[in-house]
């Protein structure tokens, strides 16, 4: 059985349209930037994890001092 394609609306095909969708789609990917703006990334979690790691390590070592 044949299935049946409408036609686009003309309404999706007016530039009054497209120029709505645009303004929408770049408002959606601003919202989006500025969240992963203020997430780290994989890379920066596990540097700061390091580091944490790193510092407890050394402030548990004994001082080495020639007193």
């Amino acid at each position: 059985m044949p299935v049946l394609q409408k036609e686009p609306s003309p309404l999706f095909q007016s530039p009054l349209f497209h120029k709505t969708a645009l303004e929408k789609a770049e408002a959606e990917y601003s919202k989006y930037r500025q969240k992963i703006a203020r997430e780290l990334t994989q890379v920066e979690r596990e540097f700061f994890a390091s580091m944490k790691a790193m510092q407890k390590r050394l402030e548990g070592e004994p001082k080495n001092r020639g007193d």
